[in-house]
């Protein structure tokens, strides 16, 4: 896996974690806010349809 790829797969496993995080906090318009910044990283770092498969598999 190329560095490209480590980070895109870790940051995909970032976003679910502040998914799972604003589902379980009483008060999780923070969290919530740190998915949205994370996945338009990703949308930003991302190029190819493999990048998006990366996403999906880290979920």
């Amino acid at each position: 896996m190329n560095l490209k790829a480590a980070f895109l797969f870790r940051l995909g496993a970032c976003v679910e974690a502040a998914d799972r995080k604003a589902q379980l906090e009483p008060n999780s318009e923070r969290f919530a806010g740190d998915s949205r910044a994370l996945r338009e990283l990703f949308w930003r770092f991302s190029d190819y349809p493999e990048d998006h498969a990366l996403f999906l598999m880290a979920r």
